[in-house]
């Protein structure tokens, strides 16, 4: 049993070691119009993320419990056929599948109501995660601030830049990924202008 237990543990380091080279031999890509769809629901999105960690299983009734049943096994299912058929799942040289691509981005600025949706739905999880889930597993901050209008491309740009390194230090080296996290970053104004009335 103990022999069993080494060599499936096994087996599962070689397949992320696997995974991990494919994942750094891809380039990140701008999302194809015609492969807009992974952007219809945050199931997809998540689950082409899941293909990352070392235990998946292209099984919907496995991704479901692995999501802790936030969405159905026919969800799942969906998710499964709609990421093969747009290649963001595919079968790796280890014969297990993994993430077509090492990060998938829309456009900067772009305001399509695909993204707009999909933004409002990982909001949501993380309205829901602020309510259930414990304090030792996540982390909510949040900073309100005065600022001039021109340090506003500023703020932009380091927020970008903060999620572009914070992605690349959290997956780089790490062929056996467990859990999938989310992080947002949301930055708006609270504040309006207001005319003067003239007298």
């Amino acid at each position: 049993l103990s022999h069993q237990s080494d060599s499936r543990r096994q087996q599962e380091l070689q397949a992320g070691l696997d995974r991990l080279r494919m994942k750094h031999t891809r380039v990140p890509q701008i999302i194809a119009q015609e492969r807009t769809r992974i952007l219809e629901k945050w199931s997809y999105w998540i689950v082409r993320e899941l293909a990352s960690t070392r235990d998946f299983r292209l099984e919907a009734e496995w991704i479901a419990e692995r999501l802790g049943q936030k969405i159905s096994i026919a969800e799942a299912q969906e998710a499964i056929d709609l990421l093969l058929e747009l290649k963001f799942v595919v079968l790796g040289p280890d014969g297990h599948y993994g993430p077509g691509e090492a990060l998938v981005s829309s456009s900067d600025e772009k305001t399509c109501q695909l993204v707009q949706g999909l933004h409002r739905q990982l909001i949501e999880l993380s309205l829901h995660s602020l309510a259930r889930d414990p304090v030792a597993e996540r982390e909510f901050g949040a900073v309100t601030v005065a600022l001039s209008k021109s340090k506003l491309p500023k703020a932009k740009e380091l927020m970008k830049r903060f999620r572009r390194e914070f992605h690349q230090l959290m997956s780089e080296d790490d062929a056996l990924g467990e859990e999938v996290y989310q992080l947002n970053l949301a930055f708006f104004p609270l504040s309006i202008p207001v005319k003067r009335k003239s007298k």
